[in-house]
């Protein structure tokens, strides 16, 4: 038996990332219409990553530059509102993809930006919930529809995906 203060991340969120990750990878393709070899290259590297990996979930330079966090968080208590943790979590990510990591080589300066969650009307919720009420660069914050594209380097693009 395994002692709760041992588990650090439970294996589904691992699985729900690496699922978001790849959901994501045929999003983009397809958005940014992407070559098989540039494709090949994002799918390579998101399978090649370990789970809480320093840097970007997604990070590529070849072909296209984008980086991207990808955010497995369900609202808490199945509400449509995020937790402290999570909404202090997604900040992180947000400043992250717009100022840059200490922990990654990249300036996010040139970089597409993206915040990719699981497509579900709560996570939806919440995350319109949060942005709403963030305090800083909300302006900085784009709501991707199948009708837009993304092309502004200064700006972090929210996209759902469905696996």
């Amino acid at each position: 038996m395994v002692c709760p203060t041992q588990i650090t991340t439970p294996n589904w969120i691992n699985i729900f990332t690496l699922k978001v990750s790849l959901a994501f990878a045929e999003w983009l393709t397809n958005h940014l219409e992407l070559d098989d070899e540039a494709t090949t290259q994002i799918i390579s590297q998101i399978k090649g990553t370990k789970p809480n990996a320093n840097g970007y979930d997604i990070e590529v330079s070849k072909h296209v530059k984008v980086i991207a966090e990808v955010k497995c968080n369900i609202p808490i208590n199945n509400g449509r509102v995020y937790g402290s943790a999570q909404k202090n979590g997604i900040q992180k990510d947000i400043d992250a993809l717009i100022y840059g990591k200490n922990k990654s080589p990249i300036s996010p300066t040139d970089y597409l930006k993206f915040m990719v969650f699981l497509d579900l009307p709560e996570i939806r919720a919440a995350t319109d919930h949060f942005v709403k009420n963030m305090k800083n660069d909300k302006e900085r914050i784009l709501f991707l529809t199948n009708k837009s594209k993304a092309v502004d380097t200064n700006r972090v693009h929210v996209v759902y995906v469905r696996f």
